[in-house]
């Protein structure tokens, strides 16, 4: 995906972010695994979890290192003067000078060649205790089209991703799936029938079917995925201690 269909997704993404179920529900259940302190969103994108942390009254700063993504999450961000937002290229995170007990990253590293370089460098900027939470697309052999169209290098198995924590400085304390409801469908579509999965619900008005089906898809993660791991699921969530 080129910076230009970057910015264009998650325009979409911000402008339907009240009623897209999965945009709703991945903060909700991210969320879920914070500690006390303050947060880092390594690849913040449009501003969505960082403005929600803020408003629930967390000291959290966001790293953008797509130069246009930044440019607009500033925009959204602009009347929350408490945020901290930096375009930090290369995800050198030691340019921030300074630490956090929590560190955020989701739907990031798959987009990056040395994923465990970004790992490393979350390390370097976290406190004794502190957690790493990250979220990726699961299944290796999921891996098709609409991965490479997003500009996904890879696809995750849960030993992979707990070995390049382990091997960067992590204990993994919590390991799930999430979103079962949407691996089956895209099995279908990707490996089955080699089509592109029809998403365009998600970024238009919600009226008529489209409104009743986000409504039905959200009160599903919101009482069922995000509370229940099934085994499986489209993405990955592990949590991560600091080893000292």
């Amino acid at each position: 995906m080129n910076e230009e269909n970057l910015v264009k997704h998650y325009e979409n993404l911000f402008r339907f972010q009240e009623t897209d179920y999965r945009s709703k529900n991945v903060r909700k259940v991210i969320k879920k695994f914070l500690q006390n302190g303050n947060v880092l969103d390594v690849g913040c994108g449009t501003g969505h979890l960082v403005r929600e942390l803020d408003n629930e009254g967390r000291e959290v700063v966001g790293i953008e290192p797509t130069k246009d993504l930044f440019e607009f999450s500033k925009k959204v961000c602009e009347k929350d003067k408490r945020i901290k937002l930096y375009n930090v290229g290369g995800m050198d995170l030691k340019k921030l000078k300074r630490k956090f007990d929590n560190v955020i990253c989701v739907d990031v590293i798959e987009h990056v060649e040395d994923d465990a370089g970004i790992i490393k460098s979350i390390y370097d900027v976290t406190n004794k205790n502190s957690l790493v939470i990250i979220l990726v697309p699961a299944f290796r052999f999921l891996y098709g089209e609409r991965d490479k169209l997003i500009g996904h290098y890879r696809r995750y198995s849960k030993r992979e991703l707990i070995e390049k924590l382990e091997n960067n400085g992590f204990e993994v304390i919590k390991s799930r799936y999430w979103n079962t409801l949407g691996f089956f469908p895209y099995f279908i579509f990707e490996k089955v029938f080699h089509m592109k999965i029809p998403e365009k619900h998600r970024y238009e008005d919600k009226k008529g079917l489209n409104l009743l089906l986000n409504k039905l898809l959200d009160f599903w993660f919101k009482v069922v995925e995000n509370n229940i791991s099934f085994g499986f699921g489209l993405s990955l969530i592990v949590v991560g201690k600091r080893k000292d």
